[in-house]
């Protein structure tokens, strides 16, 4: 990879502001994941609040099944969404750690090496702790599900059978 991407690039100047512009695009890249996920808290919390609000205000119905289905997706497409922000960070820091190779110093790749040699052994990638959020949620949902259709088919099968 290196090789393709420097072959002409002879300028040390022009070789750090292109590094200080896709060290920038990572960031960017951080702080569009981090709006993401405050999107999907926000949803969420939307989601729950009407659930919470159908189980106490009205009688189990297609709704209350439908709201915790609509949960579900939401939270598996968050799921990738937070996977995808971690695979193009990764191609990101990918190309950062070649262009340090061509630089004087190599502080992203030094603190790559550090964590990854358990010297802060209290290190895991942010992304993989906020993957995990969506299953949390998801499974919240399924039970929620489970519990509404115990709700609505319960009483059709009784008023069938009785």
């Amino acid at each position: 990879m290196g090789k393709k991407l420097f072959t002409k690039i002879e300028d040390k100047n022009i070789l750090f502001e292109q590094y200080k512009i896709f060290v920038e695009s990572a960031d960017t890249i951080s702080k569009r994941r981090d709006t993401a996920n405050q999107f999907y808290l926000a949803l969420n919390t939307a989601i729950l609040s009407i659930v919470g609000y159908l189980n106490i205000f009205q009688q189990p119905s297609i709704i209350t099944i439908g709201i915790p289905i609509f949960g579900i997706l939401v939270n598996f497409y968050w799921r990738e969404i937070i996977i995808s922000f971690k695979s193009m960070n990764a191609c990101k820091f990918d190309v950062i750690h070649e262009f340090e190779k061509k630089l004087p110093a190599r502080p992203y790749a030094c603190e790559w090496d550090i964590a990854k040699e358990g010297k802060t052994n209290k290190y895991k990638p942010t992304t993989t702790i906020e993957a995990k959020i969506p299953l949390i949620f998801i499974a919240f949902y399924t039970i929620t599900l489970f519990f509404a259709v115990y709700l609505v088919a319960v009483p059709l099968i009784f008023r069938k059978l009785f």
